[in-house]
């Protein structure tokens, strides 16, 4: 082969091997794209998820700012009142005292964006790891609830059970017509349990008002990163008075 065939060759073989390249380059490059458009869809269902996620813990930490009040109120009935006696409580307050919830939130959605390598298009590494711990936060306020939940049901409704007839107690908000008082046998442990429920559910109060910021932080990185927030949230979202009285006026 002559000295200029073998150039021509070399000429048209480099020629060859470089359009390969740019070929892979521009799929590869196509590809990337296209996964990050999709990814940016996924981060707009995950912000309405969130908005979501915020009202509903909103209403939880104000359920659970409800049933402090309430237990509080029975606390201080109760405190009146001499050990193997019966004194009048509020109906509401009992009624509030032996309210349960639990938190319907669901991971799933976050997990698999997580496991589909969702994080990659976020910019902000702080950002991408609020959306990672995201799981982790979930798990840790549902075994929480779900814990205060079970312990109320097994330990303190046979303590009030045994005080007294709370038939239809259960009800809330109260049906109309609900006698204002009933009569409840004071004891050390029945005063014992119901100060527990204030101070547990002020906890879950709390802990609910936690994982709502949380959940508006995350918000707010997945607007920094569609560069289109700030998203609108719930007038008052993740607030909760330490105080709540309005149950004694209204249902």
């Amino acid at each position: 082969m002559s000295g200029t065939g073998s150039r021509r060759w070399l000429v048209e073989s480099a020629v060859i091997v470089g359009s390969i390249l740019l070929a892979f380059a521009l799929d590869a490059g196509w590809g990337a794209w296209t996964r990050e458009r999709e990814f940016e869809g996924d981060l707009v269902d995950l912000r309405r998820e969130f908005v979501d996620i915020v009202a509903e813990t909103t209403e939880a930490a104000r359920l659970h700012r409800l049933v402090e009040s309430g237990s509080a109120k029975l606390r201080d009935d109760l405190a009146v009142g001499e050990a193997g006696r019966s004194v009048p409580v509020s109906s509401r307050a009992l009624a509030l005292s032996v309210q349960v919830r639990a938190i319907e939130i669901e991971p799933g959605s976050v997990s698999a964006f997580i496991a589909a390598g969702g994080l990659d298009v976020f910019d902000d590494d702080a950002d991408a790891l609020r959306l990672q711990r995201w799981p982790a936060e979930v798990a840790d306020l549902r075994e929480g609830e779900t814990a205060l939940s079970q312990r109320t049901e097994e330990r303190y409704y046979p303590v009030v059970f045994a005080a007294g007839d709370l038939r239809g107690i259960f009800v809330w908000p109260p049906p109309s017509g609900m006698a204002e008082t009933v009569e409840l046998e004071v004891s050390d442990e029945l005063r014992n349990w119901v100060s527990w429920r204030v101070l547990l559910e002020g906890f879950a109060a709390g802990r609910a008002v936690d994982t709502c910021r949380v959940a508006v932080e995350i918000i707010a990185s997945i607007d920094r990163r569609l560069g289109d927030g700030p998203t609108s949230l719930p007038e008052g979202h993740c607030e909760a008075p330490e105080r709540m009285t309005a149950w004694m006026e209204t249902a």
